[in-house]
């Protein structure tokens, strides 16, 4: 890879310019006029054309094209794979580990949310709403007054079971479950992170 310049320096205009470029028109044989740069300069920028622009995207689409070796962290076992992956994987496992040995609930009890009303998460969590299998039934959720998910049952015979939806919030984002028209008996919950 050709190696780029990082010497490119601005013009620097004389104080006596007052911060603007001067020219001077000039008049050619054939009656067209031609301006020349009277500007006086303490320093001189540097030219930047086509050699330049095509020297930068030659790197950049090398870079590009370059295979990088990345690490799954779960999963290394050789050290200097990736910054600290090893340490990474093997925390994450002693981790898993512990909470499997220990038998502990990552999450805290589960909040069932009123219909129509607007809930302020306590914590981090999980933003669940559920939508039975019934006729014309449908559940709508709230995440800061955008609708963000909704689940409507349409079927005209008689099914059983649950359309559910699910996604991460954020402590102090406000949710709400709204339950749709004729009564349906879907329902929505919070399930913070413990």
């Amino acid at each position: 890879m050709a190696e780029l310049r990082t010497d490119f320096k601005d013009d620097i205009l004389a104080e006596a310019m007052g911060g603007r470029r001067r020219y001077q028109m000039i008049q050619n044989e054939d009656g067209t006029v031609s301006f020349v740069d009277a500007t006086e300069y303490e320093q001189m920028g540097s030219e930047f054309g086509q050699a330049e622009i095509n020297a930068t995207n030659a790197a950049v689409i090398a870079l590009q094209n370059e295979q990088v070796e990345t690490a799954d962290p779960m999963t290394a076992t050789e050290e200097g794979l990736a910054a600290d992956a090893k340490l990474t994987g093997d925390a994450l496992r002693d981790l898993s580990a512990n909470i499997n040995e220990k038998n502990i609930n990552t999450f805290g009890e589960k909040v069932i949310l009123t219909s129509g009303v607007d809930y302020i998460c306590p914590s981090d969590g999980y933003f669940v709403l559920l939508c039975p299998w019934q006729q014309n039934s449908s559940s709508n959720g709230y995440v800061n007054g955008m609708l963000m998910l909704s689940l409507q049952a349409r079927n005209e015979g008689s099914m059983n079971g649950n359309q559910t939806g699910c996604m991460f919030v954020r402590k102090g984002m406000t949710i709400k479950y709204v339950k749709g028209a004729k009564g349906t008996a879907g329902s929505g919950s919070f399930i913070p992170l413990s």
